[in-house]
């Protein structure tokens, strides 16, 4: 899983790229479900806000600004459902449904009574 770190600091202003992964080897049967956990994130964030010009100033400055603190975890699952496809006719079958599917979804949240997908899937 990748993610973007949005904090710039003294000036870099560079994106970075944050990478979580997951590497295991399960044995599940087809159709059964299978919970991979353990890639968690933990996002600290501090923000100062101050006044201008006094906010700066030395020794007094600190009257003039406040300095909150932010902390964000996250524990990300991946939940995995294998299908085992032993031929063609499996292979046809299971594409047909997860067509129809996203079909009906388009329809749904577009309001139409057809779908843009088939104008993207040639028959």
């Amino acid at each position: 899983v990748s993610s973007l770190n949005t904090t710039a600091s003294a000036g870099f202003n560079d994106t970075i790229t944050n990478q979580r992964t997951i590497e295991a080897t399960v044995l599940v049967d087809d159709g059964e479900i299978i919970v991979l956990g353990g890639l968690i994130q933990d996002d600290e964030e501090i923000t100062v806000d101050r006044v201008p010009v006094l906010g700066d100033v030395p020794l007094i400055g600190n009257l003039f600004k406040s300095e909150n603190k932010s902390r964000d975890k996250t524990n990300l699952m991946v939940f995995l459902r294998p299908t085992i496809i032993r031929d063609k006719d499996d292979a046809m079958h299971l594409t047909q449904n997860r067509l129809d599917q996203m079909r009906q979804h388009d329809m749904l949240q577009s309001g139409r009574d057809y779908s843009k997908i088939d104008t993207l899937v040639k028959p």
